[in-house]
């Protein structure tokens, strides 16, 4: 009840965020639609998550000149990881979220003989631990539960 709570407030909050609109266009700039569509809708990923996750490509594109490609597997990440979580503020995401995240990109040997689906584990898995460094750096109110979390995100191999 207290991260309904919470995840209410936060969309509040960022509801009168003049700039909102406009860092949405600056970090979809270049993708299709649906991907500035995605950040709006409040039913795919909630106001402050897609506040968090506009500053933090914004601070990727200051950084590094980022492809489109590149922005939008981040995007794509960021907002499916959201939604897996339903709406869940990242603030609140818990090691068990992480690692739950992560497990639903698991196929068994039947389905996926190739093991294809270990190169999304370990492509989230980076670009996960790429987004603890950013909150770490910018010092967002995340709990220590969710820094933690981070250290057990771990490459797999494809075959031993």
């Amino acid at each position: 009840m207290q991260v309904q709570e919470e995840i209410n407030k936060n969309n509040n909050s960022h509801n009168d965020d003049p700039l909102f609109d406009r860092k949405v266009d600056l970090v979809t700039a270049g993708l299709r639609a649906s991907h500035a569509r995605c950040l709006k809708n409040e039913r795919e990923v909630s106001r402050n998550n897609a506040l968090i996750i506009c500053n933090y490509i914004m601070s990727m594109k200051t950084e590094i000149n980022l492809s489109d490609n590149y922005r939008k597997t981040n995007l794509t990440l960021l907002v499916q990881f959201s939604k897996f979580h339903n709406q869940k503020p990242f603030s609140h995401i818990t090691r068990e979220d992480l690692l739950a995240f992560l497990d639903s990109l698991r196929k068994p040997e039947s389905v996926d003989p190739m093991r294809k689906w270990i190169g999304s584990y370990n492509l989230y898995c980076v670009q996960l631990i790429a987004l603890y460094f950013y909150f770490a750096h910018e010092e967002i109110f995340l709990s220590l539960a969710f820094l933690s979390s981070f250290s057990y995100c771990s490459r797999i191999r494809r075959f031993s």
